[in-house]
């Protein structure tokens, strides 16, 4: 078995973000930060089980994830960014 966590994808001290943490990031997904890990982590995730992954399936991927801050619109944002980039691979 393996674990990897939020800071095992990549970090600022490393200088190397993954680009779902970018994408968090750069299109406002993080207010507060709090939630920010679990939806890194689902959409990371769901990106590992679908290489090309429809909108719905990404959305999928982050049912159960709760933020109070962002209204989730920045969220779905990064996501939307996210399914782009990985379909252009």
């Amino acid at each position: 078995m393996e674990v990897t966590t939020v800071e095992g994808l990549g970090s600022t001290r490393s200088g190397k973000l993954h680009p779902v943490q970018d994408k968090m990031a750069n299109l406002f997904g993080s207010q507060c930060g709090f939630c920010t890990p679990g939806f890194v982590m689902s959409i990371h995730s769901a990106l590992q089980k679908f290489p090309a992954p429809s909108l719905h399936q990404l959305e999928k991927s982050i049912d159960g994830n709760l933020c109070r801050c962002t209204g989730y619109r920045p969220i779905v944002d990064a996501l939307r960014s996210t399914r782009e980039s990985s379909l252009r691979r």
